[in-house]
């Protein structure tokens, strides 16, 4: 995937939303908290991924944290296009040094040593990383054959808590619409992708669990794409937007396929401070051109999904997995790519379980 750099698509049409969703209604002065409490006086975040957590995403996330009297602070490992296996191991899948840990863009400049800055925290000024936020690419059933997310998302997690008394998050990347007029194929795949990803990240935290080790959680990212995505194309938004098109009021979102505008940005940052604290984002900072009123919605409604769908540490039986793979979520990835010759393959793949499989639990 290659970011774009679009100019961002003005914005006054969710500035004059007037936020009355079936089911959403604006916060009233007496349910927006007058004191968020947070466990923490300061927090410090590592990001890893590509160009969907490239920025503005960290600078927006630390901005709102900031808004609410913590200190934040952050580095970051950006490679785009790369699965995690390349910020890893590197480009060379045989590479037994692991070169990938020292290339991707960070805060500044590029080529930190990612595992040195993870052991002494050299361009921050708190005492360690709190947080790690790490994705994978967005083609999903590809990578967890041929990237081995599962073996290089634990490596890179375990890296991160040698030195670092953190969490790890990992953040749940959204395909690319294939039909930009039939956004309901997309929504359809998401949400049975966020399964497939728990199910992936529940590979690595059985065998934490295993080793009583601190297991990873999801910050369902692409669900939460969803659901705004639902809400602006919901008829009860018709008269502020007139008769515009899906697709129009999806350049609100998106300034491509799969890359977001800076509004779509923000709204991500916001589901990420609200899934991290647990708190509402309500009166957060919000970007310059960005209106009040639309950042009041946004604030809503990440509220909203945060609350009801919560930040979840998957431990899913991998036998349940396998069948879903291969069952399911074969046909699903697949009709999706238009590559609906593969699918066979790959349901071969995750009906066939030994030892060297993903979802391989030992038991019989």
């Amino acid at each position: 995937m290659t970011w774009t750099q679009k100019s961002f698509i003005p914005l006054i049409f969710l500035s004059i939303l007037v936020i009355k969703l079936p089911g959403l209604s604006m916060a009233r002065a007496a349910d927006i908290p007058k004191d968020i409490h947070h466990p923490r006086s300061s927090a410090s975040f590592f990001i890893s991924g590509h160009s969907l957590t490239d920025n503005p995403y960290a600078d927006y996330l630390i901005q709102i944290i900031k808004s609410f009297g913590l200190k934040s602070e952050y580095n970051q490992q950006i490679v785009i296009g790369s699965p995690i296996r390349v910020r890893t191991r590197g480009i060379d899948p045989n590479s037994q040094v692991f070169q990938g840990y020292e290339i991707g863009k960070n805060r500044e400049g590029s080529g930190m040593s990612i595992l040195d800055e993870l052991n002494h925290r050299h361009t921050i000024q708190l005492e360690q990383y709190n947080y790690l936020i790490i994705t994978e690419r967005h083609d999903l059933i590809d990578v967890v054959i041929w990237e081995g997310t599962d073996k290089y998302l634990r490596h890179y997690r375990d890296q991160f808590m040698m030195k670092n008394k953190g969490r790890v998050y990992f953040f749940a990347p959204w395909l690319g619409r294939n039909n930009l007029k039939d956004i309901n194929a997309w929504i359809e795949y998401e949400e049975l992708a966020l399964k497939a990803w728990e199910c992936v990240v529940s590979k690595v935290n059985h065998d934490l669990i295993r080793e009583q080790l601190p297991p990873v959680s999801i910050i369902p990212a692409n669900i939460a794409l969803v659901e705004l995505v639902r809400r602006l194309l919901s008829g009860s938004l018709s008269e502020e937007l007139g008769n515009r098109s899906d697709f129009d009021r999806l350049t609100l979102l998106f300034s491509d396929d799969v890359h977001l505008t800076k509004l779509g940005i923000y709204y991500i940052a916001l589901v990420t401070y609200a899934s991290i604290f647990n708190s509402s984002p309500q009166g957060a900072w919000f970007p310059h051109d960005i209106s009040q009123k639309a950042a009041s919605y946004l604030h809503n409604v990440s509220w909203q999904f945060v609350s009801h769908k919560g930040i979840n540490t998957p431990a899913i039986n991998l036998m349940g997995c396998a069948t879903f793979f291969a069952e399911s979520f074969c046909e699903v990835y697949w009709a999706y790519s238009n590559k609906i010759q593969n699918m066979q393959s790959c349901r071969n793949h995750f009906t066939y379980q030994n030892k060297s499989s993903l979802f391989y639990s030992g038991e019989k």
